[in-house]
């Protein structure tokens, strides 16, 4: 009857490996055989050797023996590689009722042996079942894994997994290595940017809501071509093309990141500048426009850019939208129309203009100094102050991928994330001509390799270029929709003031509860909690400007979220609620004192585009 219940189980809450693995007996090469203690213990036929997966005296006696180094390690979230007959894993779901945890089996006729001697439904905290029927499954597995967790994992490798299935343990472990890898640079930005992101569109809202949004002009660029100029070391091999194309007026030349830099070294001043970089030292990209007061130069600049960027920006300013900003999102529609579009945040600001112009609909999309790697041991094109310069570090972290000319070059993750990227989001435009001129650089997918001066002769043979193109025409904001919609985040926010502190109210008395051992005030205390808790998260302000401040953490908190419901003992139940959540509460009280400032200063920017005052350039 187990096999039954078990295989009812998966059926259950994993039909995939249920459908997958079938309803079959062990195999030949896998035996289940007594132990010298009389339990079950496990052998595997290993090119003509037989191996055990267990102890042949007392798999009992080793399996704890074995845990007792584990019990302790776990606190987020356990991964098992290597079920054998799933002693060791019932050991710690005994010891640890509360820690939820994963199984990764490379061998289904192990697993279909397992099924009969483990009885899956006493195991409440499993969550995740990964059986290798075929080894290119490992890969997806284990990416399934680190995302659903977030790489916060406890790994625990059942040791003769990795004499007896050494290729299948080896393929695990770097890619499991690799995704924690990328999930931790990933990780890594946005923990550096999620803060950013908030604090710079309220800073920049003084000035995004009296700059057009680029959206306006999009009947002027329809079926236009466009240049995106990026700065890669191929750039300098097309100054001259660039040139003759600014000359001609044949296609809008935009520069995109330090680029700016580059072609005003070489005397081209391009149709306009794209910039999103979060960081407070973007302003630093544009010192040469600002130190010679370039004023000719519009730069399209995402609603979240550092703000001092547009604060010391001498040009014309027309704004652009990415996902990253809920504040538009909030307050900002087109007169009698929906909010306006916002574009997807992306590695680099050439992925966004790509975006751009395709929603732009401009045809074609030229690509030049695209490189997504390395040339001649540099990142960059000639021109740019401080240019960094390859080191034997880097050169030891890169790995090659293929060019546009079929030849392999070195790259890294960052220019290879960026590739992938851009390589995504062309799958959605198909229909648009994009073509990349980079001598040298990365091949990717969705463009087609030309050389400039023949795109030249094909598309740009007549003049397109509106040198007017970003002056004002009217900012076609509804301005009824942005009065209503202030109103209401700010009756929102003076709300959220005070659910803020009832929460930190109730979470005094529940600490004092467990200080006092009330159990039976703890537990009308967490339901009181539980209420105040819900309704703080629905508040529209919270969830428009502090939430996405803290999505890291409040992630990283909904995967308590376990351990807290499956605690018994109700004084240890409402300790743990104080420590994790209240953590997390302070938190975002903290942030809200940070960016009350901000706020109301874009409270004030609003009143003054309601009341149609001049632009405030401060």
């Amino acid at each position: 009857m187990r096999v039954a219940d078990n295989y009812a189980l998966l059926k259950a809450k994993h039909p995939y490996f249920a459908s997958k693995i079938g309803f079959i007996g062990e195999s030949g090469q896998v035996q289940v055989v007594d132990s010298k203690s009389g339990d079950s213990t496990l052998v595997v036929e290993r090119s003509g050797t037989a191996e055990y997966l267990h102890s042949k005296y007392n798999p009992l006696h080793e399996a704890g023996k074995f845990m007792e180094q584990h019990l302790q390690d776990a606190h987020n979230h356990v991964l098992f590689y290597g079920v054998g007959l799933g002693y060791h894993i019932d050991i710690f779901a005994r010891h640890n009722p509360t820690i939820p945890f994963s199984i990764y089996e490379p061998d289904v006729d192990v697993f279909r042996a397992f099924l009969s001697h483990q009885d899956m439904k006493r195991w409440s905290m499993l969550r995740h079942i990964y059986v290798e029927l075929d080894v290119s499954e490992c890969s997806s597995y284990v990416q399934d894994f680190v995302n659903q967790t977030s790489g916060q994992a406890t790994i625990i490798t059942l040791p003769s997994y990795e004499r007896v299935y050494a290729e299948a343990f080896r393929r695990f472990s770097e890619t499991m290595q690799h995704f924690l890898q990328e999930t931790r640079k990933i990780f890594q930005l946005r923990h550096a940017f999620e803060k950013k992101w908030i604090i710079n569109a309220l800073d920049n809202f003084p000035f995004t809501i009296h700059a057009e949004h680029i959206c306006n002009k999009k009947q002027l660029f329809e079926g236009k071509p466009v240049i995106i100029v990026a700065a890669g070391p191929s750039l300098v091999e097309e100054i001259e093309n660039l040139k003759y194309i600014k000359a001609q007026k044949s296609a809008y030349i935009f520069a995109v990141g330090s680029a700016i830099t580059s072609l005003l070294h070489h005397g081209i001043i391009p149709d306009g500048a794209c910039t999103y970089d979060p960081h407070f030292h973007n302003v630093n990209v544009f010192k040469k426009v600002i130190d010679e007061e370039i004023t000719c130069i519009p730069l399209i600049y995402g609603s979240t850019v550092g703000a001092g960027t547009l604060k010391d920006y001498p040009g014309p300013l027309v704004s652009l939208f990415t996902d990253k900003d809920p504040i538009v999102g909030m307050l900002l529609k087109k007169e009698n129309e929906k909010t306006f579009e916002q574009l997807e945040d992306a590695p680099s600001i050439a992925i966004i203009a790509l975006q751009l112009f395709s929603e732009m609909h401009c045809n074609p999309i030229v690509l030049v100094g695209q490189n997504l790697g390395y040339r001649n041991n540099s990142y960059y094109a000639s021109g740019l102050e401080n240019t960094r310069v390859l080191v034997q570090s880097d050169l030891d972290a890169s790995f090659q991928v293929e060019d546009v000319s079929g030849n392999m070059i070195q790259t890294d993750w960052s220019f290879n994330t960026m590739r992938l990227e851009m390589e995504f989001h062309l799958t959605k435009y198909t229909d648009r001509t994009v073509i990349n001129t980079t001598q040298g650089g990365a091949k990717i997918q969705g463009t087609q390799f030309m050389d400039l001066s023949d795109v030249m002769k094909v598309y740009l043979n007549d003049e397109v270029v509106d040198s007017n193109w970003y002056v004002n025409e009217g900012l076609g904001y509804d301005l009824n929709y942005l009065r209503e919609q202030s109103k209401f985040l700010e009756e929102k926010r003076e709300l959220f003031v005070k659910q803020i502190d009832e929460v930190i109210g109730i979470f005094n008395d529940m600490n004092r509860s467990v200080n006092q051992k009330n159990a039976k005030k703890a537990f009308k205390l967490t339901q009181k909690f539980d209420t105040a808790f819900e309704s703080f998260q629905k508040n529209e302000f919270y969830k428009t400007i502090l939430k996405p401040m803290n999505m890291l953490q409040l992630e990283w908190l909904t995967k308590q979220f376990d351990t807290i419901k499956y605690e018994s003992d109700m004084l240890v139940k409402t300790k743990k609620v104080v420590e994790k959540v209240g953590k997390f509460v302070y938190d975002i009280r903290n942030d809200l004192q940070m960016i009350t400032p901000l706020y109301m200063n874009m409270q004030k920017a609003v009143q003054i585009a309601l009341n149609q005052e001049k632009p405030m350039n401060n």
